[in-house]
């Protein structure tokens, strides 16, 4: 069982909504491209084990000794295992305890970094008296992730080595261990760190997105209660409406019209005014009416996080 499941920040939020709209800078882009990678090399090992044994948490950060960030903490069987999730693809070799790829890019010392963050962990669970054996380990986890010159480390793995992880978690959690867990959770902190460099929202690609694969979605044309994007992903008028809610919201870091979700969707006034009525909060007369976050519901991005797949060619750049 998972008790935390990945919480996009907002920075991550605005990147994946701005993304297509306009020309990102440099910056941007290079933080976009390395989410998407990181983040869909995560999303394989939630799939794989969220059907597993053991009390699981994904994305956890504590602001101790500097911050630090564990992709996946799963107690199980007396332990505390932490996995840190790589997704690179190519052929890397090893010098000076980096590992570098043909082209140049650099893996700081992966190993030193796994060290540090299991000594944060276990002096956690010891300030915490969370009695666990703690072990951490970097799993590699792109099968096309190709590593010469390296003489192997117990704590380094690989794509091959994931069945031998997810036929070990057969343990059911108990009731200490789920609450072991919630200890860890609640003093996990979210990344607020990253400005958002705004880009000017009226010069735009209007329209919404898939929840699922980020592709541009066409309008409702009248009569339809549904479309489907090309992944098969279909999409209602009140989930259209939320979402356009939301990627305006998102964009313009303010608050949104009636007819501005109209633009986005092709939905007709009174069931856009229907949904947002019953999702966010107005504000203002008839005339200058406005939408805001519904403070018991927040975002619908968050519901729709674990949607989210990213589409990769591993021999191409992410587009902008």
């Amino acid at each position: 069982m998972f008790i935390s499941t990945y919480e996009f920040s907002d920075y991550e939020r605005y990147l994946l909504e701005v993304k297509h709209r306009v020309k990102l800078n440099k910056y941007d882009r290079r933080k976009l491209s390395n989410f998407e990678m990181g983040y869909s090399g995560e999303l394989m090992f939630y799939n794989i084990v969220k059907s597993l044994g053991g009390v699981k948490l994904w994305n956890v950060r504590f602001e101790t000794a500097g911050e630090v960030q564990y992709d996946f903490l799963i107690i199980h069987n007396g332990y505390l295992l932490h996995f840190d999730i790589k997704n690179f693809y190519g052929n890397y070799h090893v010098v000076d305890n980096n590992f570098v790829k043909d082209d140049g890019n650099v893996i700081k010392d992966p190993i030193d970094q796994l060290l540090r963050a299991d000594i944060i962990l276990k002096n956690f669970c010891k300030a915490h008296r969370l009695n666990y054996r703690v072990e951490s380990f970097i799993i590699f986890i792109n099968e096309h992730f190709k590593l010469s010159g390296f003489g192997g480390h117990r704590r380094v793995l690989f794509h091959r080595d994931l069945e031998r992880i997810t036929s070990s978690l057969v343990q059911q959690p108990s009731p200490e261990a789920i609450r072991d867990a919630e200890i860890i959770k609640s003093y996990s902190v979210t990344d607020s760190n990253e400005r958002i460099h705004y880009y000017n929202y009226h010069t735009m690609r209007k329209g919404i997105k898939c929840p699922k694969c980020k592709q541009f979605l066409r309008k409702f044309e009248k009569l339809e209660k549904k479309i489907t994007c090309t992944c098969g992903h279909k999409v209602s008028k009140a989930e259209a409406v939320r979402i356009a809610f939301d990627a305006i919201t998102i964009l313009k870091n303010s608050s949104v019209k009636c007819a501005e979700v109209m633009e986005y969707t092709g939905i007709g006034r009174s069931t856009v005014q229907r949904v947002l009525n019953a999702y966010s909060e107005k504000e203002g007369s008839t005339k200058s009416r406005v939408y805001v976050i519904n403070k018991s519901n927040n975002l619908f991005v968050k519901e729709s996080c674990l949607k989210y797949e990213v589409k990769r060619n591993n021999n191409k750049k992410v587009p902008e």
